[in-house]
């Protein structure tokens, strides 16, 4: 008997939307791997029971894409407790000098003129 080529069995598993669902995932990861310079995965995995109820040789085959994209690191953002147990930008015991603004805060710098 010859043997059937995976690619043409794939192609029956979930009338083919698991081919889709794997293009789709793998330009994800391609498109995060360009992003952070980092590496990921994509792994299908193939589940094939026997099918219950029937002694024909009829069995289930489900599918499990895991995608590990890269993630982007960040290096944090400095914040202040206050009393009341909140985080703020500016810490919550120094007075604020005036025409002195933090970086990106353009409705204060817009208030200083």
């Amino acid at each position: 008997m010859a043997r059937k080529p995976f690619f043409d069995t794939l192609r029956d598993v979930r009338a083919g939307a698991v081919i889709d669902d794997l293009a789709e995932k793998f330009q994800e990861l391609v498109l995060a791997v360009e992003t952070t310079g980092k590496g990921g995965s994509l792994t299908l995995k193939l589940e094939v029971k026997p099918f219950k109820g029937t002694s024909e040789g009829a069995v289930v085959v489900t599918d499990r894409l895991d995608l590990k994209k890269p993630c982007i690191e960040t290096s944090g953002t400095v914040l202040f407790a206050t009393p009341e147990g909140n985080l703020q930008r500016n810490h919550p015991r120094q007075e604020s000098l005036p025409g002195i603004t933090l970086a990106g805060d353009a409705g204060a710098a817009r208030a200083t003129i």
